[in-house]
């Protein structure tokens, strides 16, 4: 998907960078679902949290559009 978006001039830095956002997230995420969870006493907060989240991550993929495909010009076909 990343080379299909941004081609693959720039796909190693982007998946890169692609990847790096993720694993970040996954290590964070139990260090905040811990924390709620030692602060609130339970569960529900932190999977409330995530719930929330997902939900934003779901709605802000509605707005998705798929590449625009270049044009060729007849010289490139």
């Amino acid at each position: 998907l990343v080379g299909e978006i941004f081609g693959l001039v720039s796909f190693g830095a982007i998946f890169g960078m692609v990847n790096l956002v993720g694993q970040v997230g996954a290590g964070a995420g139990p260090f905040g679902v811990g924390f709620l969870h030692d602060q609130t006493g339970g569960y529900s907060v932190p999977f409330t949290v995530t719930a929330g989240l997902t939900y934003l991550a779901a709605f802000v993929i509605l707005f998705a559009r798929p590449p625009v495909p270049a044009t060729l010009t007849p010289t490139e076909r």
